[in-house]
């Protein structure tokens, strides 16, 4: 039996909702203390932020931290954490360091982004953003499940929680204004109420959706 086989049956309802929602609360404080640190070793410069826009490096750093620490949470060993905070802090900082060095004017990625949703995903330099954070957030969500469960359906479990996570985060947002008009301040150590929930939602949705594959196949495999 693999190490992800003894994690994934030992892995309870309790322990995939608190200890996730746990990690992503911890991740989301670990994440925003690392960012706000590195800003003040230098790490603000262009050379790392990137002269288009987002800030790359930060929301690298930021979500690198966030999944380490999920992962951590959730398998209880150190190189799945290693390889949590790695996969999304180097697939958003290296496709990033390459294309915002050789974008041009005719990408858009000098136009201040206004309008709706599909305006912005006309603008070639963002949209190209959207595709490298899509990728590597939700790769690394796919990794975790099957890392974790020690089976492929694990993915599909993670990517189902973390959509789930999503859309509870969303509607607290709608209810309440203030959270959806929030503003990041990477240089602040104290992260703001949003990124907690965003967080705790994200930790608790993927250990659950991790749960509930690993349940279906114990019964299976106990039925048989």
């Amino acid at each position: 039996m693999s190490a992800g086989s003894r994690t994934s049956t030992n892995l309870t309802a309790l322990a995939a909702l608190f200890g996730g929602g746990a990690g992503g609360l911890g991740g989301a404080v670990l994440a925003q203390c690392a960012v706000s640190l590195a800003h003040r070793l230098g790490a603000g410069s262009q050379a790392l932020q990137g002269k288009w826009g987002p800030p790359f490096f930060d929301i690298a750093l930021f979500i690198g931290v966030l999944y380490g620490t999920i992962a951590a949470a959730l398998s209880r060993r150190w190189k799945a954490a290693l390889a949590g905070l790695a996969l999304p802090t180097l697939t958003i900082m290296l496709p990033l360091f390459v294309l915002e060095r050789t974008a041009r004017m005719g990408w858009g990625a000098d136009i201040e982004y206004s309008g709706g949703i599909w305006r912005f995903l006309q603008n070639p330099w963002y949209a190209a953003v959207v595709a490298v954070y899509a990728a590597a957030v939700w790769g690394t969500v796919a990794w975790l499940g099957r890392a974790v469960s020690g089976r492929k359906l694990g993915a599909l479990g993670a990517i189902g929680g973390a959509f789930a996570a999503y859309l509870l985060l969303t509607l607290v947002q709608k209810a309440d204004p203030q959270l959806d008009a929030w503003s990041w301040r990477p240089t602040e150590f104290l992260p703001q109420l949003s990124a907690l929930l965003d967080g705790m939602f994200t930790g608790a949705g993927l250990g659950l959706g991790i749960w509930i594959v690993v349940r279906r196949n114990n019964e299976k495999v106990s039925g048989a």
